[in-house]
């Protein structure tokens, strides 16, 4: 049986893990390259499209119609952003990249140090507790994962399966065709897409941190099991 009392602690052991675990990413974030990394992708993508909706929102306030191929413009910047970010990524991160193409394995070995820097945290944490608690937990973030990827794919599934190309070509029409008014849905397309891809992506990451904590909990049974049999 699993005690009520013993719900709450066993999540804040999670919770405060995953912050330990955030704080350390966040940490090794702050140097030169990461933050270069961070500083091009607002200034390509996320500010760009900011000001595209600011513009295509005082537009429909105004009537002042010359907003709107500035806001497309705008647009269009943050397309070619999500577009070419990848490769300034490569170019930022080159030494790394090089590292990775002469030395796999050792780039491998050096991520699972990382990784198990912070999973060793996890183990640490929830060895105390009980097996039926452990299975519960289990049960509880497999069912959370299992019913945020059928959300995710509902907002986001088609973007996942073709990318950002519906959003380009709407784009592409609506500039192609500037004196002439196209569908509502067109646009909806061609400002939703970026938003949509981005949500997609982090949510992903969320997904494989998800899978990986399962994976933990699944050891640390595992241990217990052995310790037990002993």
């Amino acid at each position: 049986m699993i005690r009520k009392e013993a719900l709450d602690p066993m999540f804040r052991v999670m919770e405060a893990v995953n912050l330990r675990e955030i704080g350390a990413r966040h940490k090794s974030s702050k140097t030169e390259r990461h933050q270069l990394f961070s500083r091009i992708f607002l200034e390509t993508v996320v500010f760009p499209f900011t000001l595209a909706l600011l513009l295509a929102f005082a537009m429909s306030l105004t009537e002042a119609k010359w907003l709107g191929p500035v806001s497309l413009g705008a647009l269009a910047i943050s397309y070619i952003g999500i577009l070419v970010f990848p490769l300034i990524a490569l170019m930022i991160h080159r030494a790394s990249v090089w590292k990775a193409l002469k030395n796999p394995f050792t780039f491998i070995l050096a991520n699972a140090k990382a990784t198990a820097k912070i999973d060793q945290n996890y183990i640490s944490a929830l060895y105390g507790r009980s097996e039926a608690e452990l299975q519960f937990l289990k049960l509880e973030l497999d069912s959370e994962r299992a019913a945020f990827e059928k959300r995710l794919s509902l907002v986001a599934g088609t973007v996942e399966k073709i990318g950002i190309l519906p959003g380009f070509l709407a784009i592409a029409v609506v500039m192609a065709r500037l004196g002439n008014q196209q569908p509502d849905w067109v646009y909806a397309v061609a400002y939703a897409t970026p938003v949509i891809y981005v949500i997609g992506a982090m949510s992903h990451f969320l997904l494989m941190r998800l899978e990986r904590q399962v994976k933990l909990i699944d050891l640390v049974l595992d241990l217990k099991t052995s310790s037990s049999n002993k």
